[in-house]
Order: structure tokens, then sequence, then C-alpha cells
């Protein structure tokens, strides 16, 4: 490669070709007038589209998305990881609906795609390999099976991506002890915590850790160079997780504190390992869609193959890290059949919360990048004696390569044949090393080709990628097909005015959310276990739907009938009991005879002053009728605050049909008072007779103490940037 390209210096110069790949790739999602128009599809219609687009309606309000009341009857959307509330990549979201919104989070997902082989790039030049190298490495970790398959999870991608540049700051402030790379690295794993994937920000770290490792057992070996004191490569690891983990605080703790109160915490080890990687899957490493659909592991087998001779004829010193964090993710992607993940997940906190094993394959796919890339590399450096006799190998191990595959892939699934889209890959795969056979062979044969191996093996990584991938996991149906019966039905309700919920039969529980129309469930990672919970107790107890204010249940978006006996969204009553069992009132609320909720409240504690409320006990007592004790008003609402006007002629509780949750406030004629939960999952505010008005704002402390925490790293990594030595240019 020449230093520059009609003047573009070479850094850039390999950017824009990146991003010229990942157009071409990324094709099809933008023929925006065209009948050829492809989707990313799955999660990404379902989830992250409606997620952002409700996002936006509440930011397009002048409200702060804080609290999102269209899911699961309210819920925190700050600390609902697939917000991604404080991630700067997606605040332009924040101004753009619906198609345009659609168009514009694919955009972004694919600028990360870029933004990742860019870093990749950048930590491959920074460990020295070559510029061909470094643009290999940077080609397979771009379009890979791994990312394919978690397009539609656009912020595992949003999160990952950020690993290269983690570890190439990290690997710069080893060698030279700047502060500015330590705020660099920090920086990219706070973004990366920001984009709100944990599971990806554990991997991570866990790379950052085999990482330092490295570069310490360095210190230590004799005749190579000194990498970094293991004393000094622990504190500047620490340092750096540390300050990362502070830059994004602001996200972590309100997700941290709705973790603890969500449904998908603590899983059992059956539960945490449901979606481990067969050992069969790891045919996919040859072949892809074989044996199963996505098939994560697969990296090309091109990759593959650079990525054995990176590892045969590499630096030990540089192979070995990429070797053990390949070895390390297959050993825990294997979930349920490998004991090491057993272990990892008795032994270290907070892996009972994952679910998703085969998640760990990010590791393997970096790896193969970094041992691809350090596979060019070595043809990158001349014809040579020793090159020769590596050329000769690799030329005459390819056919035995060829049908090693072919043959595993009708031993495994004998069928092979009969699915079109399995013998294209087997074919493919035999296509693809029979052309790298015959290059090696041509290199061999004449020592012009072989100065060209480095080039001709970066075109045959593309084409592989192409071939094999491009496409894959894009959907053709049009997603806005749904949007016209949504929109009209949303119209059409919002003639009546009110509070009130919905739900919806068939799935597709985001989508209402998008017009506005708020829902009693959701279709995401974090629901509040007492949320669902109750939701089980409604095939026994329909009065608890009631409860729930749900005025309309809808059939593929239509109304398919009106509940006439709804709960409004606030109201009064004057008789309560106490239960602070928790599993006792659920399982009470379950049993219609146990208590009528349009009359009787049921606390977890004594009120503060109870005036002359009544007390009861369960049964007939919690279920006979009662004189109406007042009005309860809305008088104002937003999303994250409303208002209620209060009318009675006695003491009395006010109900909402508003989900309890730590930060929310509430005060009385301007005075602070306690929220009670009410009913398991409900706020209760006692008031007294008379008319007063209630109001209540969402103000979590979690997120105004992650704001202080992170304002003050932030400070902290733009001071080591300025303060520090001008950063090293990467040549």
């Amino acid at each position: 490669m020449i230093k520059k390209l009609n003047g573009i210096p070479r850094p850039l110069g390999s950017v824009l070709l990146l991003g010229i790949l990942a157009a071409a790739f990324y094709a099809p999602l933008f023929y925006i007038g065209g009948d050829h128009r492809a989707y990313i599809s799955g999660d990404f219609v379902t989830h992250v589209f409606p997620i952002r687009q409700m996002m936006s309606r509440i930011a397009q309000m002048g409200t702060m998305p804080l609290w999102n009341p269209y899911l699961w009857s309210g819920h925190p959307a700050i600390g609902d990881a697939s917000t991604q509330t404080f991630y700067p990549l997606k605040f332009v979201t924040l101004w753009f609906e619906w198609k345009r919104l659609y168009v514009l989070l694919e955009a972004i997902a694919v600028f990360h795609i870029v933004l990742g082989g860019a870093l990749m790039l950048l930590l491959m030049r920074t460990i020295e390999v070559s510029w061909k190298g470094a643009i290999a490495s940077a080609i397979v970790f771009m379009f890979n099976g791994y990312f394919e398959a978690h397009l539609n999870h656009s912020n595992l991608v949003e999160s990952a991506i950020w690993m290269p540049g983690v570890l190439a700051f990290l690997t710069l402030s080893f060698r030279q002890r700047k502060p500015c790379y330590i705020a660099a690295a920090a920086i990219c794993l706070g973004m990366s915590a920001l984009a709100s994937f944990v599971e990806v920000v554990f991997y991570i770290i866990v790379a950052m850790v085999l990482w330092a490792v490295f570069f310490s057992v360095g210190w230590w070996r004799r005749g190579e160079e000194a990498r970094v004191a293991p004393r000094l490569g622990a504190t500047i690891t620490i340092a750096v997780i540390g300050v990362g983990i502070g830059v994004a605080a602001v996200q972590l703790l309100p997700m941290y504190e709705l973790s603890r109160l969500s449904a998908h915490t603590a899983l059992t080890f059956e539960q945490a390992t449901q979606l481990s990687m067969a050992p069969a899957g790891l045919f996919s490493i040859l072949i892809p869609r074989v044996l199963e659909s996505r098939s994560m592991a697969y990296c090309g087998s091109i990759a593959l193959v650079l990525a054995m001779i990176g590892l045969w004829r590499g630096p030990r010193s540089k192979t070995s890290v990429f070797a053990a964090l390949g070895i390390v993710s297959l050993a825990f992607a294997l979930g349920r059949y490998s004991p090491a993940y057993r272990v990892l997940y008795l032994m270290v906190p907070g892996v009972d919360c994952f679910r998703t094993p085969e998640r760990w394959l990010l590791l393997y796919v970096f790896a193969i990048s970094g041992l691809a890339g350090l596979g060019v590399d070595a043809l990158a450096r001349g014809p040579r004696p020793e090159a020769g006799r590596m050329l000769k190998r690799v030329r005459n191990a390819l056919p035995g390569l060829i049908i090693l595959g072919v043959v595993l892939a009708f031993l495994l699934r004998p069928v092979a044949l009969n699915d079109r889209q399995c013998a294209f890959q087997i074919g493919m795969f035999a296509l693809v090393l029979m052309v790298a056979t015959g290059v090696f062979a041509a290199g061999l044969a004449r020592p012009s080709v072989a100065r060209l191996l480095p080039l001709l093996m970066i075109c045959l990584l593309v084409s592989d990628a192409f071939i094999t991938l491009r496409g894959v996991n894009l959907g053709r149906q049009d997603p806005f097909l749904r949007y016209a019966k949504v929109r009209d039905t949303a119209t059409a309700l919002a003639r009546e005015g009110g509070a009130y919920r919905v739900s919806n039969i068939g799935g597709w529980e985001n989508w209402p959310g998008m017009v506005g129309l708020e829902h009693i469930r959701g279709y995401g990672p974090m629901p509040l276990r007492r949320y669902i919970s109750y939701l089980r107790c409604v095939s026994t107890n329909p009065q608890l739907l009631d409860a729930l204010n749900v005025r309309y249940v809808l059939d593929d978006f239509t109304v398919a009938y009106k509940n006439a006996r709804a709960f409004p969204r606030a109201f009064l009553v004057d008789r309560y009991l106490v239960e602070r069992d928790p599993s006792a009132i659920a399982s009470h609320l379950s049993q219609p005879s146990s208590i009528d909720l349009r009359y009787c409240v049921v606390l977890e504690e004594e009120p503060d002053s109870a005036g002359s409320l009544e007390q009861v006990g369960w049964g007939e007592s919690a279920t006979s009728p009662r004189q109406s004790v007042g009005t309860a008003d809305l008088e104002s609402r937003a999303p994250d605050a409303l208002q209620v006007r209060t009318r009675s002629d006695r003491d009395a509780f006010l109900v909402l049909s508003e989900v309890f949750y730590p930060g929310w406030e509430a005060t009385l004629d301007g005075d602070a008072v306690p929220i009670m939960r009410g009913d398991y999952i409900f706020r209760v505010i006692s008031v007294p007779r008379g008319e007063h008005l209630v109001s209540l704002r969402y103000r979590p402390g979690s997120f105004l103490l992650g704001a202080a925490i992170s304002g003050l790293f932030v400070l902290l990594c733009v001071a080591g940037l300025l303060l520090g030595d001008k950063p090293r240019r990467i040549r």
C-alpha cells in the first residue's frame, strides 16, 4: 500500500474504505423508494424502533424521557437498557419520528459497524501490525455472523464495537503511561456502558483483564520488550474500569435500581443457560447455517485460514492473547455444556442475571479478527525461504480443510442438499477455499503474485463476507403496513378523552405506545417482578385487569371490545387492610372472594395516620359495597408528573392506577407526603377530608446521584485529555 491515495492520508483512506464496504454491504437497507428495500427485522421492529419512537414522543412533549407511561402501565425509562437514554450517539433520534426515525436507526446501526472497524484498525496499528493486516482485522470484525445475528439488537452491537477502542488506548496507557490514553480508554468503556448492554460491558472487562495479564507476563520474559510491570498494569486497568463505569453512572445506577426489582434477576442455572451454544454449533465456525440459523461463530472461511496462519506464524507476544480470548469465549459460550460456565455462574456475582451464554462469542469473533490481521501481516513480510514453506503447507492443507468441512456437514446433517440455503453455504465454502488454494499456488509459482498475497486475501475476505453473510438477516416485509391500523385506532379512541389503558391480543405490545396508547404489557428485557406476578393473577381474578384502568382490548390493533368495568385512573376508598407478606397479598388478590378493590385497599405497612379510616380483614368485610367516598379528578398529566384534585367528606386513601416505583415524590397542597404501596403494585396517598390538590413527580435519586458522578468523571476525563501529553499520531 502506498502512503497516500490521491492526497488522502492513510488512516483516513482506510476508514473511508471501510465505510464504502459497509455502505455496499448494507445497501438494501437504503433503497428508500424501490421494490428491493430491506429492513432490519425481528426485535428491531417489535422492540428497538418502538422504544425509540416512544422516547422521541416523550422528548417532543418537552419532558426528559425518564418515565415511560406507554408500557407495563408505566415503567422507568432510564432504568431500562433498551432506551439508551443517555447514549450520546442516539440523542439525534429524539428529533425524528416514524419512517425517518426507522431509517435513521438503521443508519446509526451501520455507522456503528464502521466505527467498530475503525477502532479495530486503531488497535491493530497500536500493536504494530501492518496496514494490510489492520484492514483485514477491521473487515473481519465488521462482517461476521455475530454482528449480523445481533443487528436487530442494535444496542448490543453499539456496545460491543467499543471493545477494540478500549484495548487500543489501554495498550497505549501501558506503553506510555500518559493520562490522555487512560482517559480515552475510560471514555470508550463509558460509551459502551451508556449503550446499555451490560453483558457486553462485562465481556469487555474480561478482555481488559486478560489483555493486562498478557502484557504483565511479557514483563517477565527474557529477550522480549518489557510491556508493563504487573502492579502498574493492574493499577492502570482498574483506573480505566473505575473511571469508565463512573462516566456511565447516570445510566448504570438507574439500571441497577431496576435490576433489583426486575423479573430477570437471580436466574437459576437452567434459566441462565437456556440460550447456550450447543457443541454441534461449533461447526458454524467452518460453515454457517447448516445446523443453526444464526451461526454467530462464523467469521468467514478465509478469515479462519488467515487466523490459523496468524496463530502459526505471528509473534507469540501478540497471538497468545488473542488465542486466550478465543478459548475463553468458546468455553463460556457453550454454557450448560461447559463446566467452565458453571464455575463462572457460581463464582462471579452478576453472572446469574445473564441468560444468553452464546453471546460470549463476541470475544471469539474479536480473537479471529485479530489473528486474521496477524495472518495477513505474516503474508506481507515478503518472499523469503520460510515464507515459501509456509505457503506450500497452507496450499496443501486447504484441500483437506474443504474435504473435512463438506464431510462433517453431511455427517451432521445428512439432508443438507435438500435445503437450498444449506447447500448454497456448503458450495460457497468449498468454492472460496478452492480459490484461496489457487491463489496460494500462484504465490508459490510467481514471486510477483506472492507480493500481492495480502491484498488478494483482503479481496477474498470481502468476497467471502458478501457471498455468505450479506442480507441473510434482513427482512423484506414493510413493518409500516401495521402503522395505519394502530394510528386509526388511536385517533378514534382519542375522541373519547380521559385517562385509560389498552390491552392487545396477538403480541406487538410495544406498537400501541408509539401512537400514545398506554398498554398494560410490553416487550422488553426488564419488566418489574411484582408487576409480572400481578398479571399472572388476572386469569383467576378479572377485576385486577379492571384495576389497571383497561378500557379497551385490541385485536390486531382494532378495538375488540370496551371494558365498562374499568376503574378510573384515580379514585378514593375509606377502608384498608394491612398485609406485610407480599406473597400472601398476591395469593389473596388471585381470589375474587378475598377483596373488592373498588372499596378497599391493601397496604403493606401501617399508615402514619389512619384518621377515620376503617381497617378490615380479608374476606367479607373487604368485599362489601360502600357508598362513594368522594371524587378524584385528574387535572393534568405528563409522562413523569400528574395532578389529582380530591374532594371528600371524610378521610380517605387516594388510589392511583400507577405503578409504584422508587423515585416518585408526592405533595398534598404543596407539602410533601409519603407514597405507600397499595394493592401489591399501585401508589396510594392518604388524604384528609375536604378539597385537596395532590401532585406527583418522578425525580429518582439514582438518576440525580448518577448524573453527579458521571459529570465528575467526565470532567476528570476531559482534564486527562487536555492536561496530558498530546496523543501519538497513528501512522
